[in-house]
C-alpha cells in the first residue's frame, strides 16, 4: 500500500494501490509528482496507524472572470451567427475595441468599461458610464439604450457559459432607472419618437429635389422617387427587382431589404410582404430605367449604384443643387407619410404602404399631421391617380396647370400600354379600400410592349 510515480511519455503520474484497488493521476513535472506521492504515502501510512491528520485538498487557482474587451470579443465569435445583417453590424460597431479611423467616433462601451472584468460591471458604473457616453456626448436615449442592448447581450452570454454568475445582473437595475427618469418631464421629451422626422415642409423644395435627381439621370431619379413617392425604406429600395414591379396595375410588390445594400437580402423589417402603388412620375422614372437597360431580365435589380458612393457623392450634389444641404434619404419617407397625411389620405392606408407593423406605430410616429381640431377637407383624387400622385401635384401651379396637362397625357400612355384606369369623379372623394389591399399581381416589364 504505496504510491509511486511514474513516467508516461514525457508526463508524471502518481500510482496508488489502497485496500486493492487503483489509482492513477497525471500530475505533470517531476518535482510535483514526487511531492504529491509523498502527501499520499503520509496520507496512507497515518490510515494505516490510526492517525487521524488534517486533510488539505490540493489549492486549485482561482477562475479569473474575464474582462469585457476580451469576453466581447469570444461573443462576436460564437454568438452572433442568428442575428440579422443590420443587427449584427449595429454589435460590431458598439463593441469594437477603437474607432474605424481617425475621423470616426469612439467606440461606446469599450474604451469606457472594456478594462473591467465582467464581475465588476454594477448599476453604478453604469450609470457612470451613461452620464459620460450617452449625456455628455449628446447621444439621444434611444440610442443609449440600443448601446446598453449589446452589452447586455455579451454578459447574458457570459452567464449562460458559466464564465458569470447568473445572480449577477447589473442591466435590470438600469433599465429600471431609465424608466423612471422617462415618466418626467424630461424623459416624455426625449422619448417623443417623432422628434427625429424630418419630413421635407415646402412642395416648392420637393419639386427642386425631384428635379435635381433627374439631372443625374434615370437610376437616381427612381431611387429618389422610390422614398418620395413610394415610401420605401433604403435597403427596400436597394432589394427591388424588375420582377416586383406591376406595371399595368401600377403596383409594386415589397418582398425584401438589403441593409445598405449589401449582404444576403431579408424580409422587410415588419416581416411581410406588401405592395404599394406606383405614382406616375415613379413609374415613369423606372419605364425610363427600363428602356435604358434594353429590357433587363426580370430577377435584375432595379438599383445597381454602389450605396456608398451615392452616399458620398451623389446624394450631396443632388441636395446642394435642391438647396437642402441636410435632407437624409429616410426623410423622403417621411415626406411620403407626412403630406399623404395632411392631404387627407386615411392613417390606416398609409400604415399599410409605409409597411408598418401595426397602425398605432404609424399614428405615434405621425401624429402631429393626422390632424387636431381644425377640420382639412381631403384632396380629392383625380381621374387615374393613386394617393402618392398627390405629392407631385402640391405646387399651385402644378395643381392648376402642368399636372392637369401631364394627366392627360399621362392617362393617353396609361392607355397605350393597357395600364387599368380607375374613373373618379370630380366630386368623388378618393376611399382607402381602393388601394389598401393590393395584390402582388400583373404583368410583369414585358406588358410595356402591349
Amino acid at each position: 500500500m504505496a504510491a509511486k510515480i511514474v513516467e508516461r511519455r514525457g508526463a508524471w503520474w502518481v500510482v496508488t494501490h489502497d485496500a486493492g484497488r487503483r489509482t492513477e493521476r497525471k500530475i505533470g513535472g517531476r518535482k510535483e509528482a514526487e511531492k504529491v506521492a509523498a502527501t499520499v504515502n503520509a496520507a496512507l501510512t497515518a490510515k494505516r496507524l490510526g492517525i487521524l491528520l488534517p486533510t488539505t485538498e490540493p489549492e486549485q487557482p482561482a477562475k479569473q472572470t474575464p474582462t469585457l474587451s476580451t469576453f466581447a470579443a469570444r461573443y462576436l465569435e460564437e454568438d452572433t451567427g442568428s442575428l440579422a445583417p443590420t443587427t449584427l453590424g449595429e454589435r460590431r460597431r458598439h463593441l469594437a475595441a477603437k474607432a474605424k479611423d481617425e475621423k470616426s467616433a469612439p467606440p461606446p462601451i469599450l474604451p469606457h468599461l472594456g478594462h473591467l472584468r465582467l464581475d465588476e460591471i454594477t448599476p453604478e458604473s453604469l450609470r457612470t458610464w451613461w452620464a459620460a457616453v450617452v449625456e455628455g456626448e449628446g447621444r439621444k436615449a434611444k440610442t443609449g439604450r440600443e448601446i446598453l442592448g449589446s452589452l447586455a447581450a455579451v454578459l447574458q452570454y457570459a452567464r449562460e457559459c458559466g464564465v458569470l454568475d447568473r445572480g449577477h445582473d447589473p442591466i435590470t437595475p438600469m433599465r429600471e432607472t431609465l424608466r423612471r427618469r422617462a415618466r418626467t418631464k424630461r424623459g416624455r421629451a426625449e422619448a417623443d419618437v417623432g422628434r427625429d422626422l424630418r419630413p421635407i415642409e415646402s412642395p416648392e423644395a420637393i419639386g427642386k429635389l425631384v428635379e435635381s435627381a433627374a439631372e443625374e439621370g434615370p437610376e437616381v431619379l427612381a431611387y429618389v422617387l422610390l422614398g418620395l413617392d413610394a415610401g420605401l425604406r433604403a435597403g427596400e429600395a436597394l432589394a427591388i427587382r424588375w420582377s416586383a414591379i406591376a406595371w399595368a396595375e401600377r403596383r409594386l410588390r415589397i418582398t425584401e431589404s438589403r441593409a445598405r445594400g449589401r449582404g444576403e437580402a431579408t424580409p422587410p423589417k415588419s416581416g411581410r410582404e406588401r405592395a404599394v402603388a406606383l405614382s406616375r412620375r415613379l413609374r415613369d422614372a423606372l419605364v425610363a430605367l427600363y428602356e435604358e437597360r434594353g429590357a433587363p431580365a426580370p430577377d435584375e435589380r432595379v438599383i445597381r449604384f454602389d450605396p456608398s458612393n451615392f452616399n458620398s457623392r451623389t446624394w450631396p450634389d443632388v441636395r446642394t443643387r435642391a438647396e437642402l444641404p441636410k435632407v437624409r434619404y429616410k426623410d423622403l419617407r417621411d415626406t411620403f407619410a407626412s403630406w399623404l397625411l395632411t392631404c387627407g389620405v386615411q392613417l390606416g392606408y398609409v400604415s399599410v404602404q409605409l409597411g408598418h407593423a401595426d397602425v398605432a406605430v404609424t399614428a405615434r410616429h405621425y401624429a402631429r399631421w393626422i390632424g387636431g381640431a381644425d377640420y382639412r377637407d381631403p384632396l380629392v383624387r383625380r381621374q387615374g391617380e393613386v394617393p402618392a400622385d398627390f405629392l407631385a401635384r402640391l405646387l399651385p401651379e402644378t395643381a392648376s396647370t402642368a399636372a392637369d396637362g401631364a394627366g392627360d397625357s399621362t392617362a393617353a400612355r396609361d392607355g397605350e400600354r393597357g395600364v387599368a384606369q380607375h374613373p373618379v369623379g370630380a366630386e368623388e372623394n378618393w376611399r382607402a379600400q381602393h388601394d389598401s389591399n393590393m395584390r402582388p399581381s400583373g404583368p410583369q416589364p414585358d406588358a410595356l410592349s402591349n
